[in-house]
């Protein structure tokens, strides 16, 4: 009672206080029921934590109207519009909570994350070769992507029927990913069928329909996903290099890495040197992906290295393709032996072989010459081209011998040794008189009857030249 009484006591004296008074009073109410204050918006550093990329940074300066280093409530409300070059990282875009209009262009970025910025109506990305992924997830009024040049996949949320993707070409979509988890039916076969309608945008629809989808019924917008898989692929939509695009509707999408590392043919001979070009493939963690054996001119395949068909991981892959590379006949190699003229001294050793192949020729041992010096490579590969190696040699020069040096006379082929007197003795030569008979000794005397009369005619003929001097 007495808490009453003081009530009404305190009631009727606030009645007679004067209209000034009166606001106090109604200060003393407020303090009784205290409103809750909004926070304080806090400001926004332009440093490396808030915007790693300093390029980015670089381009939010001219909105830090103050020059304080800080954006305020009252500047990022003025930044609607936002185009960044040369930038490797957005990180930070999402605390410009007005942004409506971005652009991504000219830079090396891999990925655009603008996942959860409601207040985003269009994006537009271009000249930008790595880029790889877009999230576009949780942006309700999003309408525009402009666009995809090379396939990129593009995340977006079942219920962004806002969503067309190129404002001019609706087909120019990216590879995109929808995760139908929560909202697809599971019907009791173990299928899951979800209204398309509840999904995408009735642009979006129309380029899906250009293809015939399998699952899908156009005449309900149901599309129903096999009950084995979490997930189905379908063809719809092209790239800026006109490129069939697929989306891939997921039941249950629970990816780590959404980008997958690259997957690279090579085409290379034995030795490991490239024959051909590389093929480098791109896409998404779980997604298949194949390879291709190429005919090469001159090349036969022999064997691959690696796996030729399998799925993306978030490890890039080598699938290596090795190839024989096939015969091709070459010049000649001919190895010449001459003298220090040019003359040959030796039969010339021919040989041949395959392009590539490896060949050695040999220096000879030719009697009567020294060598000296080799021209051309002993040793090499056979080209195309005939090739000589000349193998040069000096003459020997000959010693005379001396007389005291010749080889002793044999006799039946058996050397005699000088200091052999006794063997020597043996072995000289024996005169051996004819025996004298009858008609010998009469030949004698003729012979010599013949001398005696010759001797004198020459002396007759001296005496007579004489006189007649």
């Amino acid at each position: 009672m007495s808490i009453k009484k003081n009530v009404m006591v305190a009631a009727a004296a606030i009645c007679l206080l004067t209209p000034s008074a009166t606001v106090s009073a109604q200060a003393i109410t407020d303090t009784m029921n205290p409103k809750v204050q909004a926070p304080k918006a806090v400001d926004i550093d332009l440093n490396a934590s808030n915007f790693p990329d300093s390029n980015f940074r670089s381009q939010l300066v001219s909105y830090d109207i103050d020059g304080n280093g800080k954006l305020s409530a009252a500047e990022v409300a003025n930044i609607t519009s936002l185009s960044l070059t040369n930038v490797l990282d957005i990180t930070g875009v999402k605390l410009l909570t007005s942004l409506s209009d971005l652009t991504v262009a000219a830079s090396p970025i891999n990925k655009i994350d603008v996942r959860g910025m409601t207040s985003l109506t269009n994006i537009n990305y271009y000249g930008n070769p790595n880029l790889k992924t877009l999230d576009l997830r949780d942006c309700p009024n999003l309408v525009y992507a402009n666009h995809s040049v090379n396939n990129e996949t593009v995340l977006i949320s079942a219920g962004m029927t806002k969503y067309v993707a190129c404002s001019a070409i609706p087909e120019h979509t990216g590879h995109i990913i929808i995760d139908l988890r929560g909202i697809a039916t599971i019907n009791p076969d173990g299928s899951k069928s979800i209204d398309l309608k509840t999904v995408i945008s009735p642009t979006l629809i129309a380029v899906f329909e250009e293809h015939s989808q399998p699952g899908y019924d156009p005449a309900t917008n149901i599309l129903t996903i096999p009950k084995e898989d979490n997930s189905s692929d379908y063809t719809a939509g092209i790239d800026g290099n006109n490129a069939d695009t697929s989306w891939t509707f997921y039941t249950d999408y629970d990816h780590p890495t959404l980008v997958g590392g690259d997957i690279t043919a090579k085409y290379v001979d034995e030795a490991g040197n490239e024959i051909s070009a590389d093929v480098v493939k791109s896409g998404n963690v779980g997604d298949s992906y194949t390879t291709d054996q190429k005919s090469i001119n001159g090349y036969t395949f022999k064997e691959v290295q690696g796996n030729v068909s399998g799925t993306f991981t978030d490890q890039a892959q080598t699938v290596t393709y090795v190839y024989t590379k096939n015969p091709v006949k070459a010049g000649n190699v001919t190895a010449k032996y001459v003298d220090e003229a040019g003359n040959e001294i030796s039969a010339d050793v021919v040989k041949s072989g395959n392009v590539g192949d490896a060949y050695t020729t040999d220096k000879k041992t030719i009697s009567g010459y020294t060598f000296k010096e080799v021209q051309g490579n002993s040793v090499g590969n056979f080209t195309d081209k005939a090739q000589i190696v000349t193998y040069v040699y000096s003459k020997e020069q000959l010693v005379p011998v001396k007389p005291s040096q010749q080889t002793p006379s044999t006799i039946d082929n058996h050397p005699i040794k000088p200091n052999d007197k006794q063997v020597q003795k043996s072995i000289q030569p024996t005169k051996t008189a004819l025996p004298k008979t009858a008609k010998n000794q009469k030949n004698s005397s003729l012979m010599m009857t013949s001398l005696i009369l010759a001797g004198a005619t020459l002396i007759v003929v001296a005496i007579k030249k004489r006189l007649r001097n």
